[in-house]
C-alpha cells in the first residue's frame, strides 16, 4: 500500500535521473523518469501476487491515500476540471476503465435460470418501478457471480482470470501514459472474456455484467483519440 501511494506522489513530482556523469557507453540521450519504472513494477507485483484480492485492495488503499495527498494541490483540481471540460481522451478512457473494473468485480455475468414468463414479469416490474430496485433483481432473476468471482471459483476458464488480472494490473499506468493504442487491446481482450463467459458451464442468458462488457468492447475500440 505504501509503495502504491509513493508511486502516485512520484508521478506528480516526476524526479529525473541525468546521465551526464556516466561514460559514453552508458550515457543516454534522454533523461530517465523513474516514475514509469515504479508503475510497471507495481503492475507486475499485483499480477504475480499470491493473494490477488488482498493485494488489489492494499494497492487500491495506497492509491487512494496518495491521491488524497495530491488533492491538496490546487493545480490538480484545475487540471482535472480542464480535462473533463475538454472531453479529452484521458477522461473518456478513465471513465470506461472505471466501468470495466466495476463490471467484472460487482455486476452479475449471467442469468443462471430464467424464471417463467420473464418478459411479462419485466414489463410489470418496469410499470410499477420495481425494476429500479437491486433487491428485486436479486430475488426475481437468479444470477451468477461477477466475472472475476466466477473465475476464482473455477466456474469459468482460468484464462479469463489471468486476462482480468492483467487488465486490472496495468490499467493505471496505461491511463497515465501518452499512448492511446492500448484501448484497442482492451477491446480485443474483452471480446475474449465474452467468449470465455459463454463457454462457462453455468452460462444461460446475458445479465447486466455481460451487457456492460459487450458495450465496453465496442466503446474501447471506438474511443476517439485526442
Amino acid at each position: 500500500a505504501a509503495f502504491a501511494g509513493l508511486a502516485v506522489m512520484t508521478h506528480k513530482v516526476n524526479p529525473k535521473v541525468h546521465c551526464d556523469g556516466l561514460g559514453k557507453s552508458l550515457k543516454l540521450p534522454f533523461e530517465v523518469e523513474p516514475r514509469w519504472h515504479l508503475w510497471v513494477l507495481l503492475g507486475f507485483l499485483l499480477l504475480e501476487a499470491t493473494d490477488f484480492p488482498k493485494a488489489f485492495v492494499q494497492q487500491g488503499a495506497g492509491l487512494v491515500v496518495g491521491t488524497l495527498c495530491l488533492l491538496r494541490e490546487p493545480e490538480v483540481w484545475s487540471d482535472t476540471f480542464a480535462s473533463i471540460r475538454s472531453r479529452s481522451f484521458s477522461a473518456g478512457a478513465a471513465a470506461h476503465v472505471a466501468l470495466f473494473v466495476f463490471t467484472i468485480l460487482f455486476m452479475p455475468l449471467t442469468v443462471v435460470e430464467a424464471p417463467p414468463e420473464l418478459w411479462a414479469m419485466l414489463q410489470a416490474a418496469m410499470a410499477d418501478g420495481r425494476a429500479l430496485s437491486p433487491s428485486w433483481w436479486a430475488q426475481s432473476v437468479p444470477s451468477s457471480l461477477p466475472l472475476v468471482h466466477m473465475a476464482m471459483r473455477q466456474q469459468i476458464a482460468s484464462q479469463a482470470l489471468y486476462i482480468s488480472k492483467v487488465l486490472l494490473s496495468f490499467a493505471l499506468p496505461l491511463l497515465l501514459s501518452s499512448m492511446q493504442i492500448w484501448v484497442k487491446g482492451y477491446s480485443i481482450f474483452i471480446v475474449i472474456l465474452l467468449m470465455y463467459s459463454m463457454n462457462s458451464p453455468v452460462w444461460r442468458y446475458p445479465h447486466w455484467g455481460f451487457v456492460s462488457l459487450a458495450y465496453l468492447a465496442v466503446a474501447f475500440w471506438k474511443l476517439p483519440a485526442a
